[in-house]
């Protein structure tokens, strides 16, 4: 859907916005789309810091540009009043980045190229929001930039709904889901050169997630000769708590790590789904309180919600019930 509506000489979309759980493949997905598109004669790619000022960083980057050293020597404009690189040309005056960042994209156009901004791991500070107000008057100038953002859900939410910027509003926003496992399946039967079988089983134990299947699938081909399957899942187990469960859990609040200790207790992972009214009352919550508390976590990517006939829910990570079981329900 992205490269498809790049490809097009007007691009329809201005921006997308791309959210997932923490390791559910974002910044891959972002790569992939940005080394395809940079690799177009037609495209300029620019990947922005979101620590940084973004307007600066933006003007920077356009500037290292080698035709828009030419356009600003021949206009006799330089940009250091901006950090940028003071001789302005009367009747030349540029007044503010915005304008200078404008007029970058006045010289990008005339070269017939369009620029992709790509901002990984989106925030929410004063920095964005400027940003992203900036980018809305460029666009309304018809200029030919473009923009792809990716982050945590809460984050992307926020910046959806930023006051006075409309444009977020309408762009595609694009929730990364769990992986298919038959796909998996086939990946891992292909590279590890195993029966289906033990591929199916190496496959379930990811449950989907994205960071699961690589550091399963690391840890099976650099191990399976040398360790038992046991041990790998141990060591799977500890890198997933280490490097993803850890951050997920601070994130959560205490009605969040009540609701998900609840699940625990009634052992609500995978096809085990508890059913809504037991896990009320485990926890103690009303309907209305349940409800916002379920649609929080399954905006975060850790609960799912079973599709039968009665409604119930589940653990969505792998072995995310055993984390919480081994080491945060005494809390």
């Amino acid at each position: 859907m992205i490269l498809q509506n790049f490809s097009y000489d007007d691009p329809v979309e201005k921006a997308y916005m791309i959210t997932g759980i923490r390791g559910s493949g974002k910044t891959v997905m972002l790569t992939e789309v940005s080394n395809q598109i940079g690799s177009r004669q037609d495209w300029i790619v620019i990947d922005l810091n979101p620590s940084r000022d973004l307007l600066q960083s933006l003007g920077a980057r356009l500037y290292e540009l080698p035709f828009m050293k030419r356009f600003f020597t021949e206009a006799k404009i330089d940009l250091s009043l901006f950090g940028l690189g003071v001789s302005i040309e009367k009747g030349n005056e540029i007044f503010d980045i915005e304008s200078a960042i404008e007029k970058m994209l006045r010289a990008v156009q005339k070269e017939k190229k369009k620029v992709l901004i790509t901002i990984d791991e989106a925030g929410t500070n004063k920095s964005m929001q400027v940003f992203c107000l900036t980018f809305q008057r460029l666009i309304r100038e018809n200029l030919p930039v473009y923009m792809i953002l990716t982050g945590l859900y809460q984050n992307i939410h926020h910046i959806k709904n930023m006051e006075g910027c409309t444009f977020l509003q309408r762009a595609p926003f694009i929730i990364l889901q769990s992986l298919d496992l038959s796909a998996i399946t086939v990946c891992y039967k292909r590279v590890f050169g195993i029966t289906k079988e033990e591929a199916v089983r190496l496959s379930r134990l990811t449950n989907g997630y994205a960071f699961a299947f690589q550091v399963l699938g690391k840890l099976y081909f650099d191990k399976a000769d040398t360790t038992s399957i046991e041990d790998i899942i141990l060591e799977y187990e500890s890198e997933l708590i280490i490097y993803s469960y850890n951050k997920i859990w601070s994130e959560l609040s205490g009605k969040d790590r009540l609701v998900v200790k609840g699940m625990v207790k009634c052992g609500a992972e995978g096809t085990n789904p508890v059913n809504r009214q037991v896990l009320m009352n485990e926890t103690g919550f009303s309907s209305s309180m349940m409800n916002r508390y379920q649609s929080r976590l399954r905006e975060k990517g850790i609960l799912g919600v079973s599709s039968g006939v009665e409604r119930g829910y589940y653990l969505t990570l792998p072995r995310f019930g055993n984390f919480v079981k081994d080491y945060h329900m005494d809390e």
